[in-house]
């Protein structure tokens, strides 16, 4: 059976707010991006505390976290990054999730070239991951070496741990030139689908935006059955990147946190919910 929930900061920094819409809707869960204007990694003790106190009240699940790590470059010293990792894994502890997201660091080009230590440097996460018996899904995006869905699963066949699985979110895939197929690609990823992202995305003219759900050129009318029919029986989480009357910078889009990020996104967090609402019941 699929679980539903939606990345709290894209409606709001007040966890208490994100949970309340979540209830309206008839969802179970959750996820964790930024939340009072911080990071998952900068959350303190205090913070943490607050939203276990939360989850515990409206009686949802934190199934994932949504992190930074490894969006950065493949050449820099990755302490900092393992930090973040270490300090996620701690978090998810506290709240209960078994998903940490992961990226494969900025693309700057030659992805044959940086497969290997792209690879080499999933070895010590791996570790850590063993260590807290968790897994780490990896998203595929335009700025990411994980680009596209064929890149991720060569990823994943290079590293090949049960620890390192995917994140397959069909609206990023709308922004590579040309867009892919969100079938194609859902069928690419089923050997290491653990997580879904749900967004949607339309081009006008020579720019793509992210739009409501169900507008736009994903293909959710076939996805969400294809899921179920196929056994998927994980969760599904609402990230629409979708703002009415404004839109997301760049810089923001690439690192989502805070009130900027979270700006005007209650409304269209709501409106993306009621139009997958009524695409579960088509």
């Amino acid at each position: 059976m699929n679980k539903y929930g939606f990345i709290s900061d894209e409606a709001t920094q007040d966890f208490e707010a994100a949970a309340k819409l979540a209830k309206q809707y008839g969802l179970t869960g959750l996820e964790i991006r930024s939340v009072y204007n911080k990071g998952p990694h900068e959350l303190t003790r205090e913070d943490i505390t607050r939203i276990v106190a939360v989850k515990n009240a409206y009686g949802l699940e934190i199934p994932a976290i949504s992190s930074p790590f490894y969006k950065c470059e493949l050449d820099e010293p990755r302490d900092a990054q393992l930090v973040i990792l270490s300090n996620c894994i701690a978090l998810a502890k506290a709240v209960g999730a078994k998903l940490i997201r992961g990226f494969t660091f900025w693309d700057r080009g030659g992805f044959d070239g940086a497969l290997p230590e792209i690879v080499r440097a999933y070895e010590e996460p791996i570790r850590m991951l063993e260590a807290a018996d968790m897994t780490i899904v990896l998203e595929h995006e335009p700025s990411v070496y994980a680009s596209t869905d064929a890149r991720l699963k060569t990823i994943l066949d290079a590293i090949g741990s049960p620890r390192v699985q995917a994140l397959f979110d069909p609206g990023n895939g709308l922004f590579n030139t040309p867009p892919e197929d969100t079938m194609e690609g859902a069928k690419i990823l089923a050997p290491y689908l653990r997580h879904v992202h749900l967004k949607d995305a339309k081009k006008n003219a020579d720019k793509t935006e992210a739009v409501c759900l169900g507008t736009g050129d994903a293909n959710y009318a076939q996805l969400l059955p294809y899921l179920v029919e196929t056994g998927y029986d994980g969760w599904m989480m609402l990230e629409t990147h979708y703002r009415k009357q404004t839109t997301i910078s760049k810089e923001l889009l690439a690192l989502p946190k805070g009130e900027s990020f979270s700006h005007m996104g209650y409304e269209a967090t709501e409106e993306s919910l009621q139009a997958w609402e009524r695409l579960r019941n088509q």
